[in-house]
């Protein structure tokens, strides 16, 4: 889950600093979904893996793009890290923290 949610921030904090358009949104989110991937995860997925449409090397120039835009600040605190502090200081069950990471996804 903390790819998606670094992703989902990534996302966000880009589309605040620059205007995005609905031509360009699935483009976005993809780099996105790619860079915290990349930050993430042991073993990210190549760009040959993404989906049929989009341009490697678009996603190339997005991924620059983005990166400048968030001044290579790829890392913020997500709602997960929180949650998971705050189920360890709680003790709470296993029940009850797999509920709360429903609801917060």
């Amino acid at each position: 889950p903390e790819t998606l949610f670094l992703s989902i921030q990534i996302l966000d904090r880009y589309c605040s600093v620059r205007a995005v358009s609905l031509d360009e949104y699935e483009l976005v989110g993809i780099t996105a979904l790619l860079v915290a991937s990349k930050y993430e995860e042991v073993d990210p997925p190549f760009i040959r893996e993404i989906p049929v449409g989009v341009d490697a090397s678009e996603v190339i120039e997005m991924e620059q793009e983005m990166l400048i835009a968030l001044e290579y600040r790829i890392t913020a605190p997500t709602g997960y890290h929180f949650l998971r502090r705050f189920a360890q200081v709680s003790r709470v069950t296993k029940m009850m923290r797999h509920a709360a990471n429903y609801y917060l996804e």
